[in-house]
């Protein structure tokens, strides 16, 4: 008895040290030796980290400033410039009513050989730009969309002149992502899903007005183009690659069938749903994969 627990735990072991890991498949970090010498430059900064591109959105402009400010990014990178810097972005709109999720940023990057997409990005909010952000995907290059997001993949401030970081999109629920070579996202204002009181103390319903990252500011007094600033930094496109295709009955997929997939059917007997062990499916781990095991021995 002692033995067959052994080999159920270090089959479970071996199978588990098989299973896949995210890694980064795209990264941007905005660093560079100065604010003008970020490679790719402002219009279209390149990745620090694999492939993709990044572009504006709408009447968006582009500048590189400290990702250090305040409470900082989350970029290992650390104090203040050189070379932390992140992606400054303004020309939002100015009036309170115009333009939800017509201006932000975009980004490109092919996900074939990956599933399970993710993404993280950290946001500066200045006091007068957007509270409300909102993530849109696109399956084909020119249509976006923030169905089957989580939240709708909005996200909000509570403040001004400060960082949110590590905000993080799962696409793993979305057909279509996977494997795709037109793969984006994009990044852009939204009018307060909420209802809201402004700095002078009108009083908003949902989708009607931008409402300002600091309750104490008025919308769009600041930034260098009007309508505030967001500034972007360790935006991260993550994925795993496929796990390997397996044959009937070999749980481990090491290409046998024998005592090991015996030992992992046995070690997760009884109700397991998505289970590797559970080979015909039913929810259930039981004789009848214990069947299949056997039937496809060798």
């Amino acid at each position: 008895m002692r033995l067959l627990a052994t080999g159920i735990v270090a089959a479970l072991t071996a199978m588990s040290g098989a299973e896949a890991s995210t890694t980064i498949i795209t990264q941007w970090n905005f660093n560079g030796p100065s604010n003008t010498e970020v490679p790719g430059g402002p219009l279209s900064p390149l990745p620090s980290t694999g492939a993709g591109s990044a572009q504006l959105v709408g009447d968006a402009v582009a500048q590189f400033a400290t990702g250090a400010s305040n409470n900082g990014s989350s970029d290992p990178a650390g104090g203040p410039p050189p070379p932390n810097y992140g992606w400054n972005i303004s020309g939002f709109p100015i009036f309170l009513t115009e333009g939800s999720g017509l201006n932000g940023v975009q980004f490109n990057v092919s996900t074939v050989g990956f599933e399970d997409i993710s993404l993280s990005f950290d946001t500066r909010h200045s006091n007068s730009v957007s509270a409300w952000v909102e993530v849109r995907y696109t399956l084909d290059g020119v249509n976006f969309t923030n169905a089957g997001l989580d939240n709708d993949g909005q996200f909000s401030a509570n403040q001004g002149d400060w960082w949110f970081n590590n905000r993080v999109v799962d696409f793993s629920g979305i057909p279509g992502v996977n494997n795709n070579p037109n793969f984006g996202v994009r990044v852009v204002t939204i009018f307060s899903p909420v209802p809201f009181i402004d700095f002078n103390f009108n009083v908003w319903g949902p989708n009607e007005a931008f409402a300002a990252s600091d309750p104490n500011s008025p919308y769009g007094t600041g930034g260098f183009g009007g309508g505030g600033t967001l500034r972007f930094d360790m935006v991260t496109i993550s994925g795993k690659t496929p796990g390997p295709s397996c044959g009937a009955g070999d749980v481990n997929c090491d290409g046998l069938v024998n005592g090991a997939d015996i030992a992992i059917v046995l070690g997760s007997w009884g109700p397991c749903v998505d289970c590797a062990a559970d080979l015909n499916g039913d929810g259930v781990v039981n004789g009848a994969d214990i069947a299949i095991v056997l039937g496809n021995w060798g």
